[in-house]
């Protein structure tokens, strides 16, 4: 390995330039450089001298900063109606040490096997916000399928809709500090005692992540007092690649266990 450089730019559009030289990579909270491999790394632009460490809120609507951290992100969102899911999700990741570092661009970026941020992302329908070759605004479910967004580009925020969700949000774990084999996020919103609404999101699958679908259109329009969890889960099927000490058949049994816990929570709200 080489003499790696660090640059140190103040503007977005002088970060973009750097991004696009060959070997040259961002560094945020830095969590993720530790665990790769720096071989081919030829330099490290540092973002803390940009401006997007900032959470702006207007109508139902919130604007995050790329480089605002897990903990700080939870934080902000604490404070305003419908932005739970994230909170619970941002504030079970990792440890407290790490939360304190992970940003949410570096982590919606790499988009780890294990995140806990994407799945309440990809539930609530969050856009992402680009800089440079793909400046533009488009849905992170579009950023995570379409790599050639991710060429060439610096995400810059994330805009979240912050509506009144009813949610559950699980992460299988052994330990609370361990990465979790997947994670389940549950969104339901209720009109008339009928389910209006329900997003279900598992991340940690085959292809990194799975919409509910089937179980969406199930329970869509469904009176709630007629709904039996035990009754859904046939809907839930998720496949997985072997992980360590749990096979793929014991992960999709684990993922049907959840849903049901998930929404018997949400109806007894």
């Amino acid at each position: 390995m080489g003499e790696i450089s660090w640059y140190y730019p103040e503007t977005v559009d002088e970060a973009v330039s750097l991004l696009s030289r060959e070997g040259i990579i961002a560094h945020g909270g830095g969590t993720s450089i530790l665990r790769g491999s720096l071989k081919r790394v030829r330099g490290l632009v540092e973002l803390s001298r940009l401006p997007l460490k900032y959470h702006r809120h207007h109508g139902n609507t919130c604007e995050l900063g790329a480089c605002l951290s897990f903990a700080e992100a939870a934080e902000y969102l604490s404070g305003l109606d419908g932005g739970g899911v994230l909170v619970k999700a941002l504030g079970s990741a990792a440890t407290t040490p790490l939360r304190n570092r992970i940003t949410l661009g570096g982590s919606l970026a790499i988009f780890p096997a294990w995140s806990d941020l994407m799945g309440p992302l990809i539930a609530l329908g969050t856009e992402v916000e680009l800089a440079g070759k793909s400046e533009k605004r488009v849905p992170v479910t579009r950023y995570v399928e379409d790599s050639s967004l991710r060429r060439g580009t610096l995400i810059t925020g994330i805009r979240v809709r912050t509506d009144s969700w009813r949610f559950s949000y699980h992460r299988e774990t052994r330990t609370a500090a361990d990465h979790p084999a997947f994670t389940l996020t549950l969104l339901l919103k209720e009109k008339k005692n009928r389910v209006e609404e329900f997003r279900g999101v598992v991340v940690g699958c085959s292809g990194r992540y799975q919409r509910l679908g089937r179980l969406e259109e199930r329970l869509l329009g469904q009176p709630c007092g007629d709904i039996s969890p035990n009754d859904v889960a046939d809907c839930v099927d998720v496949s997985f690649t072997g992980k360590k000490f749990l096979s793929p058949p014991y992960l999709r049994h684990l993922v049907q266990v959840q849903v049901e816990r998930g929404i018997a929570e949400l109806l007894e709200r």
